[in-house]
């Protein structure tokens, strides 16, 4: 699976859980973004 794709989808998780739940699991959601951007930079710079 590409970064990409990766990314496409974690978004569209996100924007669903936007929709059913609310503003704090946007703010829980964007945080896990940046964590996985850093983890995904980390394992990248890694190799």
């Amino acid at each position: 699976m590409k970064v990409k794709e990766f990314i496409e989808l974690l978004f569209n998780i996100i924007f669903r859980m936007l929709g059913q739940a609310g503003f704090e699991y946007f703010i829980i959601g964007f945080f896990l973004i940046i964590l996985i951007f850093i983890i995904f930079d980390k394992v990248h710079k890694g190799k």
